[in-house]
Protein backbone atom coordinates (compact mmCIF):
# COMPACT_ATOMS: atom_id res chain seq x y z
CA UNK A 1 0.00 0.00 0.00
CA UNK A 2 2.94 2.33 1.13
CA UNK A 3 4.32 1.88 -2.91
CA UNK A 4 0.87 2.69 -4.34
CA UNK A 5 0.87 6.20 -2.56
CA UNK A 6 4.57 6.88 -3.67
CA UNK A 7 4.09 7.52 -7.47
CA UNK A 8 1.01 9.84 -6.62
CA UNK A 9 3.09 11.94 -4.32
CA UNK A 10 5.99 12.46 -6.79
CA UNK A 11 3.70 13.37 -9.44
CA UNK A 12 1.87 16.26 -7.22
CA UNK A 13 5.21 17.25 -6.54
CA UNK A 14 6.03 17.28 -10.21
CA UNK A 15 2.76 19.30 -10.84
CA UNK A 16 3.35 22.14 -8.51
CA UNK A 17 6.72 22.64 -9.47
CA UNK A 18 6.74 25.54 -10.62
CA UNK A 19 9.55 25.11 -13.14
CA UNK A 20 8.01 21.74 -13.90
CA UNK A 21 4.69 23.72 -14.70
CA UNK A 22 6.01 26.11 -16.35
CA UNK A 23 7.71 23.69 -18.91
CA UNK A 24 4.90 21.98 -19.64
CA UNK A 25 2.59 24.92 -20.56
CA UNK A 26 5.64 26.33 -22.95
CA UNK A 27 6.14 23.28 -24.87
CA UNK A 28 1.91 23.15 -25.15
CA UNK A 29 1.87 26.43 -26.38
CA UNK A 30 4.79 25.87 -28.65
CA UNK A 31 3.07 22.70 -30.04
CA UNK A 32 -0.56 24.45 -30.46
CA UNK A 33 1.34 27.38 -32.16
CA UNK A 34 2.86 25.04 -34.77
CA UNK A 35 -0.81 23.87 -35.52
CA UNK A 36 -2.19 26.87 -37.33
CA UNK A 37 -6.14 26.17 -36.80
CA UNK A 38 -8.30 28.03 -38.42
CA UNK A 39 -11.77 28.50 -37.61
CA UNK A 40 -12.45 25.53 -40.32
CA UNK A 41 -10.73 23.36 -37.99
CA UNK A 42 -12.56 24.66 -34.49
CA UNK A 43 -16.28 23.82 -36.61
CA UNK A 44 -15.10 20.33 -37.50
CA UNK A 45 -13.68 19.42 -33.91
CA UNK A 46 -17.19 20.75 -32.81
CA UNK A 47 -19.02 18.72 -35.46
CA UNK A 48 -16.77 15.94 -34.38
CA UNK A 49 -17.86 16.03 -30.86
CA UNK A 50 -21.36 15.98 -31.51
CA UNK A 51 -21.35 13.05 -33.63
CA UNK A 52 -19.71 10.94 -30.73
CA UNK A 53 -22.09 9.68 -29.22
CA UNK A 54 -23.01 8.04 -33.13
CA UNK A 55 -19.55 7.38 -33.63
CA UNK A 56 -18.76 5.47 -30.70
CA UNK A 57 -20.81 2.55 -31.42
CA UNK A 58 -19.88 1.66 -34.58
CA UNK A 59 -16.17 1.61 -33.61
CA UNK A 60 -16.53 -0.56 -30.79
CA UNK A 61 -18.41 -2.61 -33.01
CA UNK A 62 -15.33 -2.50 -35.80
CA UNK A 63 -12.69 -3.40 -32.56
CA UNK A 64 -14.82 -6.22 -31.70
CA UNK A 65 -14.31 -7.49 -35.48
CA UNK A 66 -10.61 -6.69 -35.58
CA UNK A 67 -10.51 -8.39 -32.33
CA UNK A 68 -12.37 -11.71 -34.04
CA UNK A 69 -9.86 -11.56 -37.36
CA UNK A 70 -7.17 -11.29 -35.05
CA UNK A 71 -8.09 -14.53 -32.63
CA UNK A 72 -9.31 -16.32 -36.36
CA UNK A 73 -5.83 -15.43 -38.04
CA UNK A 74 -3.92 -16.58 -35.08
CA UNK A 75 -5.67 -19.70 -34.86
CA UNK A 76 -4.31 -21.73 -37.60
CA UNK A 77 -7.23 -24.38 -37.73
CA UNK A 78 -10.06 -22.12 -37.65
CA UNK A 79 -8.36 -19.78 -40.45
CA UNK A 80 -7.35 -22.97 -42.92
CA UNK A 81 -11.41 -23.82 -42.33
CA UNK A 82 -11.95 -20.72 -43.39
CA UNK A 83 -10.54 -21.06 -46.56
CA UNK A 84 -12.07 -24.38 -47.28
CA UNK A 85 -14.85 -23.55 -46.95
CA UNK A 86 -14.74 -20.34 -49.15
CA UNK A 87 -12.69 -22.26 -51.80
CA UNK A 88 -15.61 -24.53 -51.83
CA UNK A 89 -18.21 -21.82 -52.64
CA UNK A 90 -15.79 -19.81 -54.90
CA UNK A 91 -13.09 -21.85 -56.56
CA UNK A 92 -10.18 -19.75 -56.08
CA UNK A 93 -7.62 -21.77 -56.69
CA UNK A 94 -9.16 -22.79 -60.16
CA UNK A 95 -9.43 -19.11 -60.97
CA UNK A 96 -5.78 -18.65 -60.64
CA UNK A 97 -4.94 -21.50 -62.68
CA UNK A 98 -7.49 -20.28 -65.07
CA UNK A 99 -5.52 -16.39 -64.97
CA UNK A 100 -2.15 -18.05 -65.07
CA UNK A 101 -2.58 -20.27 -68.51
CA UNK A 102 -4.88 -17.34 -69.97
CA UNK A 103 -1.92 -14.83 -69.39
CA UNK A 104 0.92 -17.58 -70.56
CA UNK A 105 -1.27 -17.54 -73.25
CA UNK A 106 -1.59 -13.96 -74.79
CA UNK A 107 2.27 -13.98 -73.66
CA UNK A 108 2.87 -16.95 -76.12
CA UNK A 109 0.80 -15.56 -78.91
CA UNK A 110 1.60 -11.76 -77.94
CA UNK A 111 3.69 -11.54 -81.20
CA UNK A 112 0.87 -13.04 -83.59
CA UNK A 113 -1.67 -10.20 -83.76
CA UNK A 114 -2.66 -9.85 -87.15
CA UNK A 115 -3.20 -5.86 -86.36
CA UNK A 116 -2.20 -3.42 -83.79
CA UNK A 117 -3.29 0.40 -83.53
CA UNK A 118 0.15 1.36 -84.41
CA UNK A 119 -0.45 -0.19 -88.20
CA UNK A 120 -3.68 0.83 -88.32
CA UNK A 121 -2.73 4.67 -87.50
CA UNK A 122 0.07 4.63 -90.05
CA UNK A 123 -2.48 3.73 -92.69
CA UNK A 124 -4.50 6.33 -92.05
CA UNK A 125 -1.76 8.83 -91.96
CA UNK A 126 -0.67 7.95 -95.30
CA UNK A 127 -4.09 7.73 -96.84
CA UNK A 128 -4.58 11.75 -96.06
Amino acid sequence: MAQDIQPKIVVVEALTDSKSLSMVFEDTERKIAQLRLSEEHFDAMLELVHTLPKLVPVIKQIENIMDFAKDVWGDERTFEAIVEGVNDVVPVKKGAEIIEETKEHFKANEDMAPISLLNIKEERLSVD
